[in-house]
């Protein structure tokens, strides 16, 4: 599938889906100038910044910017090894024995693949950038709970006391009502949303889904004097440490961030590995401007990639307008635009050209391929403050 930790789930309630991965939507200003309804971007109680409703990330993305490239992905690779010694095009091979051969390729895998070393990288990756990197993934869950209409919680987004501060340098607990921006289900019962990361998560990620739950419920039972398990239905988990693809939420750091992290010294935005022009690390770890851990950041480097891909391959200097701002509503084209500066490609950007660019999803990413030459191991993004 496409998206990575951008992921919903359209089982658990037929109303609406459930976003499994990031809610909160930070550039919420550029989202809301491209969709066609705003209705379906709406700020919970209690919380500040806005989710989706009725509406998640994955459909967005779905939406507005992969329809141009239906016919280019290939799906069931999962990639062992990327080759780009010697002269010779990129090798990237898949477990299933398949080989894919490129001019460039564009990695967004998450962090944890970097460090644990999952993909052979040929001549292999320096070592800042896999377990020199200043950050390493949060481990992390995101749980829904549907209560009876007897519970009598006010709806207000709130942090767990016991299970840490709702924000720290190494974990973080947001409860809100996903209800309160969803329809209703048919039943009328209330559902609440759920994130848990970083140390604060890590009581719970070796626990079975209905264990996870059983916890959740007894620490909201002491916050609301029982009346969670008297109300309790039952409940859906996400355990994004638990998933062989991602195994945690989120990086805890840029590979620029300075502070408390270190690392300031790496430079920002996607890097050209080596300097050979033929492979770049990119994602959510790797931002433009050390927000690491959003959508946004995995958005932005995905194209800050694919940008500097356009300029080594076709001496094409992009323009700087946010990646937000280039996304177009237009579902004809249903891809993002690059305004060129430098010298003009032979054929326009938006037409699909003959020979396919190769995008590899199952280890996904937002960016989106811009030469025909281009292969891209994908791995979708995320969201600070959850997975």
């Amino acid at each position: 599938r496409l998206g990575g930790r951008v992921h919903k789930d359209v089982s658990f309630v037929p109303e609406f889906p459930l976003e499994l991965g990031a809610s909160f939507i930070q550039y919420y200003d550029y989202i809301e100038d491209i969709l066609v309804d705003n209705s379906i971007m709406q700020r919970p109680p209690g919380t500040g910044l806005p989710t989706f409703s009725g509406y998640t990330y994955w459909d967005f993305f779905n939406e507005y910017i992969a329809p141009k490239y239906k016919y280019m992905y290939e799906y069931g690779c999962e990639v062992r090894a990327v080759d780009f010694s010697g002269e010779s095009p990129v090798q990237t091979n898949c477990s299933d024995g398949r080989t894919f051969t490129s001019e460039h390729v564009i990695v967004t895998v998450p962090l944890s693949i970097l460090q644990d070393g999952d993909i052979d990288f040929q001549p292999p990756l320096p070592p800042s950038m896999t377990v020199n990197h200043p950050g390493y993934m949060w481990e992390g869950i995101k749980a829904f709970l549907e209560f009876t209409p007897g519970f009598f919680w006010d709806g207000d987004g709130f942090s767990l006391d016991a299970l840490g501060p709702s924000l720290t340098f190494y974990g973080e607990n947001l409860f809100w009502e996903f209800t309160a921006v969803n329809p209703s289900p048919e039943s009328g019962n209330i559902i609440m949303a759920c994130f848990i990361l970083g140390d604060q998560s890590e009581d719970y990620i070796d626990m079975e889904d209905e264990e996870i739950l059983a916890s959740i419920v007894q620490l909201l039972d002491t916050e609301f004097f029982g009346e969670a398990s008297a109300t309790y239905v039952r409940g859906f988990v996400k355990n994004w440490s638990k998933d062989p693809h991602f195994r945690g939420s989120l990086s805890l750091c840029g590979y620029n961030s300075d502070g408390q992290c270190g690392g300031g010294g790496n430079p920002s935005g996607a890097q050209n590995v080596r300097g050979r022009d033929k492979v770049w690390i990119a994602g959510e770890a790797f931002p433009i401007d050390g927000e690491n851990g959003w959508v946004d950041a995995g958005a932005f480097s995905g194209d800050d990639a694919a940008k500097q891909v356009l300029w080594v391959s076709r001496d094409m200097v992009v323009g700087n307008d946010l990646f937000w701002s280039r996304v177009r509503q237009d579902y004809d084209n249903g891809a993002v635009s690059f305004t060129i500066i430098g010298s003009p490609p032979t054929s326009e950007p938006s037409t699909v050209p003959s020979s396919l660019p190769t995008i590899l999803p199952s280890l996904a990413t937002t960016s989106e391929p811009t030469q025909e030459t281009t292969s891209m191991t994908q791995t979708p993004t995320k969201s600070s403050a959850e997975p």
